[in-house]
């Protein structure tokens, strides 16, 4: 399955001072491992087989350690997928809830929409698989010393741009914690907006919180009041899905660059504009984090992007080629191999992102559509900024 991977840093001499590393290694062991869409699919087959031993646990979870024995298999079972998941377990009265917590993380979010997507029907007739933790109206926390619930908090809101909004929030009882500890008011305080508002909306339209000493100017209103308030003023055409995990992984931001193509400059650098829904990834790769490369690259995801040179390229045809070449790729890998998360357009190349649920089967499709183009060179890079990328196509070869 190695046979697509080249070194790529003989396009040197054809792109100015490109900076490309030999390849990356990381790239070479994700081939051989166990692909997440395969872990996915392993996990849910554990499920089933163990769904009526949970659902039994769940019942006698009120006797001495049956809690922890519930917890543990359940863990147990969605390791085959996730390393570390994080979930809660609950009963609505008529079905089981299994609810998966991304715990505020966007590329998780990703991982565990994907994930959830693929739970067996068979599974669903007792089953809600739930992604993010719903909203609570009546919500006591207790924390660090406090006892502390929504109605304690008046908040004032800042709309922001693409409907986001930043936050801040006062609670008298809050006051003493603030002095003591601020990380710990703070990540208190995110709890309480997750709950108003549902961890995923809360993701998906908070753009940050700030915790007030004393109450500022300007018009503030009840905490609880801050659902009814997206949904008359921020954003009421959307609000009804804004617990959609989906909808929520599909929410792109634009952004702009200033081109650096002078000196020795990385993939990516020479970008002008782009678009995005998976906005993390982008940064960590300029920031030289790699954080969300091993959070992924453990379960068998890779997250990258393809890139190939314009040249030759009329400027109006940048973006049906990038939407061609997508296009193609799903139907060849099929959709459960790969989501793709958005591109870019540079001075010299052009830029499709993606996270590969199953590397190699998107590797191999990605070499065969890269090969029908009227393209000379393509290749692929993870978003690790140290790292090398591997060539699929080049006929100078």
């Amino acid at each position: 399955m190695t046979d697509f991977i080249t070194q790529i840093s003989h396009w040197n001499q054809d792109c100015s001072n490109l900076y490309v590393p030999d390849v990356d290694d990381n790239i070479v062991n994700s081939i051989h491992l166990k692909p997440f869409r395969q872990r996915t699919r392993e996990a849910w087959e554990a499920f089933v087989s163990h769904e009526a031993e949970l659902r039994d646990l769940m019942d006698r979870a009120q006797h001495e350690g049956v809690s922890r024995k519930l917890v543990e298999k359940c863990s147990e079972v969605l390791s085959a997928a996730l390393q570390r998941p994080a979930f809660e377990l609950g009963f609505n009265g008529s079905k089981y809830d299994l609810i998966l917590s991304p715990e505020g993380d966007r590329v998780k979010l990703f991982q565990l929409t994907y994930f959830a997507e693929r739970a067996p029907e068979s599974i669903r007739e007792h089953w809600n698989i739930i992604v993010g933790r719903s909203h609570s109206e009546n919500y006591v926390l207790r924390m660090h010393g406090l006892s502390v619930e929504i109605a304690d908090f008046q908040v004032w809101v800042e709309k922001c741009t693409d409907k986001k909004i930043a936050l801040s929030l006062y609670s008298e009882k809050l006051l003493p914690l603030i002095k003591e500890n601020e990380n710990k008011a703070y990540s208190l305080a995110y709890i309480l907006v997750d709950q108003v508002l549902g961890e995923i909306a809360a993701m998906r339209y908070v753009a940050g919180v700030q915790l007030l000493a004393a109450p500022i100017p300007g018009e503030s209103i009840p905490l609880a009041d801050l659902p009814s308030l997206m949904e008359t003023d921020i954003d009421p055409q959307g609000w009804s899905d804004a617990a959609n995990p989906k909808a929520a992984c599909e929410c792109y931001t634009a952004y702009r660059g200033t081109p650096l193509n002078e000196g020795r400059w990385p993939l990516r650098a020479d970008a002008y504009a782009g678009m995005t829904c998976c906005l993390p990834l982008i940064n960590a790769y300029f920031s030289g984090d790699d954080y969300y490369m091993d959070l992924l690259e453990r379960d068998g995801a890779v997250p990258g992007f393809l890139f190939w040179p314009l040249e030759n390229i009329r400027k109006e045809d940048i973006l049906d080629l990038r939407d061609q070449i997508e296009g193609a790729i799903l139907k060849r890998a099929g959709a459960d191999a790969v989501t793709f998360t958005g591109g870019a357009s540079g001075q010299i190349f052009g830029y499709l992102d993606f996270i590969a649920w199953d590397f190699p089967a998107v590797m191999t499709a990605a070499k065969e559509v890269l090969e029908a183009t009227p393209l000379k060179q393509a290749g692929f890079h993870s978003f690790r900024m140290n790292a090398g990328g591997v060539g699929l196509k080049d006929r100078e070869l």
